[in-house]
């Protein structure tokens, strides 16, 4: 048997609210590096509104299922238009 701490199952690795799980929320690096982009590219495309995030003070945030959901439908990342 798995201890707390990596039972998925466990009481203390799930979200006190419905969903049941903790939503898994990235950071822009590691968008940057789960979509094999650069980190102000990725900046860059969440201030146009290219991927789905928000701002937690300076910082943005993003949801994997979001980002998944929007890879799976072809919506994003939508590329930055060449300025040459």
């Amino acid at each position: 048997m798995q201890d707390d701490e990596t039972d998925p199952d466990a009481p203390a690795a799930r979200c006190p609210g419905c969903c049941g799980a903790w939503p898994e929320v990235m950071t822009a690096h590691e968008v940057a590096a789960y979509l094999r982009l650069t980190y102000l590219h990725v900046l860059q495309l969440s201030r146009e509104g290219g991927l789905p995030g928000w701002k937690v003070g300076r910082l943005w945030r993003y949801s994997k299922a979001r980002l998944d959901a929007a890879l799976a439908a072809g919506t994003a990342p939508q590329a930055a238009p060449s300025t040459s």
